[in-house]
């Protein structure tokens, strides 16, 4: 027994769902962290969105070219100092006390995310019809947001709020060392790294990959930005918000852990559409307030995103010798980008408005599809 269980924490699958989870606990409990620690030093819901959309803006733009600036290099090598760059963010937060500064700092933190996620989501690419590893990526970064803000919504109270940036600190620092250790096992020599540019305006490419990314970021970053800070102007505690927001992550988990079974039931068409309504159910908060509502939020948004989120990544990993990860990436930051800007926007006018203008998004994609799938069954028709 102890022989196969020394063999399963020395496989690629489990090394895969290990290295995605540390890397995202640090942003994950950054995201949990910032917000509320700001709104505690007297920001304004305006300037929390900002802040987030500062780190979607720089997002995007390293996501885009990490094509030309990361890829093709040592591979290894470069996921590393990447990640001690990610942990000395993640200690300059213990040195600043002004909101103002934290615009600044999550620009250096998208930049380095957006050169280091487009790597590391080429890890569970198949290799020669090997095993299929993406549940098992998606499962580690999925299972972060799961961790960060149930422990963080203790660790505030108990230790202050220099507890996220610490715990994000050695996330990232745990990360670097299981991958210089597992390096021939991740095939981190051997991963053939070479992704179309950033936005490919193939066929289908827009649909399948593009939007359902910028979908899955932009109602996220809402949710995990404006969101903590709306509960906390609502006098909810901080370990009810990290147990609503612990509760997204775990409706997203499970969607993730199964999105193949949902998708074999609902059909490869469908999973989107679905996705697209449930997200729209990020609307619930502007009228509906008490904690069972919340929950409710929580996960159809969690079920949502993940959906999406899946539907993209397949789709950028689908073809053959060529990962479109850096489209996905950058997608994903187009979102994380406009939609905390949108709700900045809309708080300055009522912290209500924030949610049911956000949900307008899902709801314009969600037509979207419908339509585009009408007229494909129509051209079948003819």
């Amino acid at each position: 027994m102890s022989a196969r269980i020394r063999e399963f924490i020395n496989s690629r699958p489990f090394l895969i769902l290990l290295v995605s989870f540390l890397i995202d606990l640090g942003l994950s409990s950054i995201n949990f962290g910032v917000p509320l620690y700001a709104y505690k030093l007297g920001a304004p819901q305006y300037l929390i969105g900002l802040m987030a959309s500062a780190f979607g803006l720089s997002y995007i733009l390293s996501a885009t070219y990490s094509v030309k600036i990361v890829f093709g290099r040592n591979l290894a090598k470069t996921i590393t100092i990447l990640l001690m760059g990610y942990a000395v963010i993640a200690a300059i937060y213990l040195l600043v006390r002004n909101p103002l500064l934290f615009v600044v700092i999550r620009c250096f933190e998208g930049f380095t995310l957006g050169n280091l996620y487009p790597l590391t989501d080429t890890l569970p690419a198949p290799e020669g019809g090997g095993e299929n590893l993406v549940p098992w990526y998606n499962a580690g970064w999925a299972l972060s947001y799961i961790v960060a803000p149930l422990a963080l919504g203790y660790l505030i109270i108990a230790l202050g709020f220099d507890s996220p940036f610490i715990f994000a600190m050695l996330a990232s620092l745990g990360a670097l060392v299981v991958i210089r250790l597992s390096v021939d096992t991740l095939r981190l020599n051997t991963l053939q790294n070479k992704p179309k540019a950033a936005f490919s305006f193939q066929k289908n490419t827009l649909g399948e990959i593009a939007l359902p990314a910028f979908i899955a970021g932009f109602v996220t970053a809402v949710f995990s930005s404006l969101y903590p800070a709306y509960l906390a102007s609502r006098h909810f505690d901080y370990e009810s918000i990290g147990l609503i927001v612990g509760v997204m992550a775990a409706s997203r988990t499970i969607v993730l852990a199964t999105a193949g079974r949902i998708q074999s039931a609902l059909g490869s068409t469908r999973i989107k559409p679905f996705g697209y309504t449930l997200s729209a159910l990020i609307a619930i908060p502007t009228i509906l307030h008490s904690m069972p509502e919340q929950f409710i939020c929580a996960v159809c948004v969690g079920a949502g995103v993940g959906l999406l989120y899946h539907a993209g990544l397949s789709s950028s990993l689908s073809k053959e010798g060529e990962f479109m990860t850096s489209t996905l990436e950058a997608s994903l930051g187009t979102g994380f980008f406009s939609g905390p800007l949108l709700g900045a926007a809309l708080s300055d006018i009522s912290p209500n408005y924030v949610y049911v203008g956000v949900s307008v998004i899902p709801v314009a994609s969600l037509l979207r599809s419908i339509r585009r799938s009408s007229s494909m069954e129509a051209r079948e028709i003819n």
